[in-house]
């Protein structure tokens, strides 16, 4: 009895984390499918939340973060009448996330680290799984996985592998099946073919790289950045070599064979990391060779140039229509409707392809400065270069795209590296309680609306 009580009391001490992982779950399964799904997501870690005591917590990222979603949530009465149609019912579920993972310790939060990475690992088999199912019995695709598009797909797997890295740079030993998660990340992200989450993953790199090169000495520096980059290379070029044999060979039966190669590779990872660790000329000449890698994503998306000079396009274009209402937006969604209606050029697109200035353009200039500066505090309190790389990638692409209006992905982002903790202030129980019981209240309105509508 009293080891089943032991067992419990342990399962209890890592309630949290149970709970956000199911909730992590959940939202990707539905992928933004159905908003009241994301809404009832929100409801059900407020209702945790309202268990919980005081908690330590960064208030320039939950002010910026509550006031955000109040301009959203003006913004959409302003525009539709109601508070509940819009993006905002569901991005409420992100400063929840952010307020209960800061419940977690210090163990905790690594634990949950490593519980997202080995969730992304499913998940990159799960995309890898369908790109053979697609390619035998149609043809071959980019990946989507569950979240149903290759680029929201494939920034979420450049984020997981920054927190990989992040998990391996601190723990004191090898745990399950973990050597083998690197490639299958790698592999999975190569076959999204998202020339933005390639572009993060190199710049992501780079910065740990330069970090390395200011923090030790420049021969580990020149060690640790060429082995870095053979194994990216290594793992991406595997995924693309997959990918080619059977869209460009003709022969779409030929990636059987291939993944099985890969398989091998894969269980010998390991082995391959050390061989580069004790024989650095190949390190460099793989290294090299990552041009080569670079050359035949550009060849296979050879439409890359069109799409980032649309996106140019696109922002500029968006620019203009931040005076039109500069306080409260023109509300969720209806940029696109406005462009449509505008003499300029049609973008097929329901966002701006630069998330900062779609929430200025819809929901307002202050809703867009919240934003900009919940950006610049989680950079300026990364404990880990690896989690702050994660962050700056995320940052920085949503410069170019609107992986932020992903709730799944965003969500997992902000529950895996948000520490609010750190450099943070305590708020009484009752100040957490009426934050959960605010959101957890117009979450039950939206969620109702949803039903009635």
């Amino acid at each position: 009895m009293k080891v089943l009580k032991c067992k419990l009391g342990e399962l209890l001490d890592y309630r949290i984390e149970i709970c956000l992982f199911f909730a992590l779950i959940i939202l990707f399964l539905n992928a933004g499918s159905k908003p009241s799904i994301d809404i009832c997501v929100s409801i059900f870690l407020c209702a945790i939340g309202l268990t919980q005591d005081r908690v330590k917590v960064d208030l320039y990222i939950i002010i910026p973060f509550i006031v955000y979603i109040v301009f959203g949530f003006i913004s959409s009465y302003n525009a539709h009448g109601n508070i509940a149609d819009g993006y905002t019912a569901t991005h409420t579920v992100f400063p929840v996330i952010c307020l209960l993972s800061s419940y977690l310790k210090e163990r905790n939060l690594k634990s949950f680290r490593r519980i997202c990475v080995y969730f992304a690992a499913v998940m990159a088999l799960i995309g890898i799984g369908q790109f053979l199912y697609t390619s035998l019995v149609h043809s071959a695709i980019r990946v989507g996985g569950i979240v149903g598009n290759p680029n929201p797909f494939g920034m979420f797997l450049v984020i997981s592998y920054f927190i990989f890295m992040q998990c391996s740079e601190i723990q004191e030993k090898e745990y399950f099946l973990w050597q083998y998660i690197e490639p299958i990340l790698l592999i999975a992200l190569a076959l999204t073919l998202s020339i933005g989450s390639f572009a993060a993953m190199a710049v992501g790199i780079v910065i740990i790289i330069v970090y390395k090169f200011c923090k030790t000495n420049t021969r580990k520096a020149f060690d640790f950045a060429v082995t870095l980059v053979a194994k990216v290379t290594m793992g991406i070029s595997l995924g693309l070599l997959l990918y080619l044999s059977s869209s460009r060979s003709g022969i779409p039966w030929l990636c059987v064979p291939l993944i099985l190669y890969i398989a091998v590779f894969i269980y010998f990872w390991k082995e391959f990391e050390k061989y580069l660790k004790k024989h650095k000329f190949m390190s460099v000449i793989i290294t090299v060779l990552s041009l080569l890698a670079a050359i035949a994503v550009i060849l296979i998306r050879p439409s890359w140039a069109a799409t980032f000079k649309e996106r140019i396009e696109m922002i500029y274009s968006g620019f203009k229509y931040l005076t039109v209402n500069p306080i409260l937006g023109v509300g969720s969604y209806n940029w696109r409707h406005l462009n449509f209606l505008d003499s300029d050029k049609t973008f097929g697109t329901n966002h701006i392809h630069n998330s900062f200035i779609n929430v200025g353009v819809e929901l307002g200039i202050p809703a867009m400065l919240m934003l900009i500066i919940i950006s610049v505090r989680f950079l300026l309190k990364r404990k880990s270069v690896f989690g702050g790389v994660a962050t700056a990638v995320f940052i920085i692409h949503n410069l170019m795209d609107v992986v932020f209006f992903n709730v799944s992905v965003t969500a997992f982002l902000f529950a895996a590296e948000s520490e609010l903790r750190y450099s943070g202030r305590y708020i009484s129980a009752i100040a957490a309680k009426l934050i959960f019981g605010g959101f957890a209240a117009v979450s039950l309105y939206t969620l109702y609306w949803y039903i009635v509508t």
